[in-house]
């Protein structure tokens, strides 16, 4: 006989679409399991599961474990993990939670509007852009388009790369002082937000594609325009 906190992970990896048996299956269930067990609120063995199908993808611990034991990209761990808060919406709806149905799917929909929150980022920077002299204007297009054109030639590992140096770039512009309104921090962010974007189009979960396919246009277009 299964415990209850097994039996409900299964459940929900099953419905995510891991065969079960598999090695990724096997993984997210030992995940899903353990982060369970981690809710100082000791709600029940199938709550607890549940919960932490929805906010798995969030766990640094648990992307980094599964990058690590599938040997696959941060990228591919959170594409796995995404998967999650879907399938455990729908298993709950199949065992009559409508309460948590209801509160998990808000708590979705909440997520869902940080996209659009990405967008109005982006397209504040390009508005800041916008304001300073055609020469820098034309100065910063010409640095995110060589970029992008580098960063395109590989795959995510070398996004991920990208991804990294281009933070450390805008973290570097913070702290010698640059403010949201300086070219410096606003060409690392358009940099850093189109590796975002890219990395993440087609994960999945709270993030659409489209979303994502928005965001990239709006970059490529300034940067080659």
């Amino acid at each position: 006989m299964l415990f209850p906190r097994r039996r409900w992970a299964i459940r929900v990896v099953e419905k995510a679409g891991f065969p079960i048996g598999s090695q990724e299956a096997t993984l997210l269930i030992d995940l899903l399991i353990w982060a369970s067990k981690q809710d100082p609120k000791q709600v029940p063995p199938a709550e607890g599961v549940l919960i932490s199908a929805l906010r798995m993808v969030h766990n640094q611990t648990a992307v980094l474990k599964v990058a690590d034991e599938l040997a696959v990209s941060l990228v591919a761990a959170e594409n796995a993990l995404a998967r999650l808060p879907q399938a455990a919406i729908a298993v709950a709806a199949e065992h009559g939670m409508n309460e948590f149905v209801k509160i998990a799917t808000r708590k979705l929909g909440e997520a869902n509007k940080q996209e659009s929150l990405h967008e109005q980022a982006v397209i504040s920077g390009l508005r800041i852009i916008k304001q300073l002299e055609p020469t820098i204007q034309r100065a910063i297009a010409d640095r995110v388009s060589a970029f992008i054109n580098i960063a395109n030639v590989g795959g995510d590992v070398l996004l991920e790369q990208f991804f990294a140096s281009a933070g450390q770039e805008r973290c570097q512009a913070v702290s010698d002082g640059a403010s949201q309104m300086d070219p410096r921090w606003v060409e690392a962010v358009l940099k850093e937000t189109w590796c975002a974007a890219k990395l993440l189009k087609g994960r999945g979960g709270t993030i659409t594609a489209a979303s994502m396919d928005s965001i990239i246009q709006e970059i490529e277009h300034f940067a080659f325009g």
